[in-house]
């Protein structure tokens, strides 16, 4: 594994964080917006028991397939997690660690990840290089 393929492999892990939130707040908000709901008693209130049924059918499939998807992204994102948390502990210094856990695992800017270790994003970009380029040597040291 390469430099960029550990780079690649970080990214893969905000990519999965991303679909996952993103699942679990369309399964948090099954309930259309168009559909009232009455006070007091908290029911839907529909034009016809048609209409009703069709909206419950619709709630349903649409709660059945979101459980799906939120499901398969939560399993997607623990093993991008467990990538991850593999990955940077091959990093050669606590420092470098540091850096990508900020830049990688919380998503902060160069500039953020700077702003926190006092440093210069240069500092920064020098510290990911040498940690991309660590970790890629442990790999292919364990993985001939």
């Amino acid at each position: 594994m390469d430099k960029d393929e550990v780079k690649q492999a970080l990214k893969d892990y905000r990519s999965a964080l991303a679909r996952y939130r993103s699942a679990r707040e369309a399964y948090s908000e099954l309930l259309p917006g168009h559909v009232s709901v009455a006070s007091g008693t908290g029911r839907v209130q529909t034009d016809s028991a048609r209409d009703h049924q069709e909206l419950v059918d619709k709630l349903v499939q649409h709660r059945v397939d979101l459980k799906d998807r939120l499901t398969h992204d939560l399993a997607e994102l623990c093993q991008a997690v467990n990538r991850v948390t593999d990955l940077v502990e091959l990093a050669s210094t606590e420092q470098e660690r540091a850096v990508l856990h900020m830049r990688y695992i919380e998503g902060l800017t160069r500039e953020e990840v700077a702003a926190r270790m006092y440093c210069t994003t240069r500092t920064v970009a020098r510290l990911t290089d040498q940690a991309l380029t660590s970790i890629a040597r442990a790999l292919r040291k364990s993985c001939p």
